[in-house]
């Protein structure tokens, strides 16, 4: 698997974007590419860990896929 060229700050999501676009807390709506890193919230989007989530959410509550993910996050269609 190719290794991401975003850099770790890349990945990092603020509160404001948690909420209205990952919709953390929200069941089945909440992005499956959340992720918990050292500094915060992250999108788990073009990282090492991406095939794995999306291997894994079949099994998971959150079944999100809520933007197209870093750099620039833009919310797709639900």
């Amino acid at each position: 698997m190719a290794e991401s060229t975003f850099t770790h700050n890349d990945h990092l999501l603020d509160k404001e974007h948690v909420r209205e676009v990952c919709k953390i807390g929200q069941g089945a709506s909440c992005c499956a590419f959340l992720t918990a890193g050292m500094s915060g919230l992250e999108c788990g989007k073009g990282t090492s860990v991406e095939a794995l989530l999306r291997e894994r959410r079949p099994t998971m509550t959150a079944q999100g896929d809520n933007c197209a993910g870093p750099p620039d996050f833009q919310a797709v269609a639900s």
